[in-house]
């Protein structure tokens, strides 16, 4: 049963390593010396089916991917080679799900499933665990699917997708990977703090929970941090003069669960509205500046700005479209921000008693 699979890019052109981890169901415990809980086979080709056939000459087991829940795309790889053609046969054949998760490794992908863990559990298992964890931090992207992949290539659609690096001692899950709609490839990366501003200009229906933003206080210069409860983003397109811009309204709303200002008064609503402000420019300055990122360096709509505009003026769309990201890059795009705080949690009064 294989749980998870690496590829990475081999020392002959156009040759393909393949890492397979397979849960171990040999007998014994984990305390026994030299008993793992998996195990990993390695074999290379030129193509994917030619590569995964070469496992039956290594073991008596002929592996079995209904099961499987991760695929890892080696940096080199996703960087040199259209990704339509990687995940080809991962996309026709009858034992792969089209809900396998992808996700791009930060140089080798083979060091990713063979990472050493504390917990001892099977490196894919873990790192598909780590995926889910949207809803606890904007840090990374939401998960991406073989099949959503799928479709957004065969779209031409620019999209964001987890990326993992290893560490001396398990695993990272480190910003996101820029994969463009056009040449189907890995164009750049966002760190972890850049990613967690994107997913406020991401329209998603999953993870709009967790995250929080933090700012110094203007008088002490403390930190105020406010967590996130719920995101709405809204694109609105505008035509002037005929000329074609994008306004992006981001609105957040949550709690301000820390303050390190002795001076705080949450009871009071002055108190609240200036730190609203605060927390509004800095969501403003940096979703800002990831989207300049975006627009003028990576040139990647990775945000909806093509749906919404396809949407709202389909004629105009119809003459951008077949070199968008590059006419997205040119246009002006302006943002809005707002960020209300619903309550202060459990004290909200450090002011001495008179």
């Amino acid at each position: 049963m294989v749980v998870g699979l690496a590829i990475d890019k081999g020392k002959k052109k156009g040759e393909i390593i393949l890492t397979n981890q397979f849960v171990n169901t040999i007998e014994g415990t984990k305390e026994e010396p030299g008993v793992s809980n998996y195990y990993n086979i390695k074999t290379t080709g030129g193509a994917m089916m030619e590569t995964v056939k070469n496992v039956s000459n290594l073991t008596d087991n002929s592996p079995y991917y209904t099961h499987l829940k991760v695929i890892v795309i080696g940096e080199e790889v996703a960087a040199t080679t259209n990704l339509m053609e990687i995940t080809n046969w991962f996309l026709r054949h009858h034992e792969l799900r089209r809900t396998i998760q992808i996700i791009i490794a930060k140089g080798k992908a083979e060091k990713i499933l063979t990472s050493k863990l504390e917990k001892r559990t099977i490196p894919a298992v873990e790192l598909w665990g780590m995926t889910q964890n949207i809803r606890e931090t904007k840090k990374m992207p939401r998960f991406v699917t073989l099949g959503e992949m799928g479709i957004k290539m065969t779209d031409e659609m620019s999209f964001l997708v987890q990326s993992v690096v290893p560490l001396q001692q398990g695993l990272k899950m480190a910003g996101a990977a820029v994969i463009s709609g056009k040449e189907r490839k890995l164009i750049g990366w966002l760190t972890d703090e850049e990613m967690n501003w994107a997913n406020f200009l991401v329209n998603q229906r999953k993870g709009k929970e967790g995250g929080v933003i933090k700012v110094l206080d203007e008088k002490t210069k403390k930190p105020i941090v406010y967590n996130n409860q719920n995101i709405k983003r809204k694109i609105v397109v505008s035509r002037k003069n005929g000329d074609l811009s994008f306004l992006v309204k981001v609105y957040t709303e949550g709690y301000l669960l820390e303050d390190w200002s002795l001076t705080e008064n949450s009871f009071e609503n002055n108190y609240i509205r200036t730190v609203e402000k605060q927390l509004t420019a800095e969501l403003k300055k940096q979703t800002t500046s990831v989207l300049n990122k975006m627009q003028k360096k990576l040139k990647a709509d990775v945000f909806g700005f093509r749906t919404q505009l396809r949407i709202d003026d389909y004629p105009t769309w119809k003459k951008l479209k077949t070199n968008w990201d590059t006419e997205f890059s040119k246009i002006p795009i302006e943002v809005q921000a707002e960020v209300k705080i619903l309550e202060f949690g459990g004290k909200g009064n450090k002011l001495p008693k008179r």
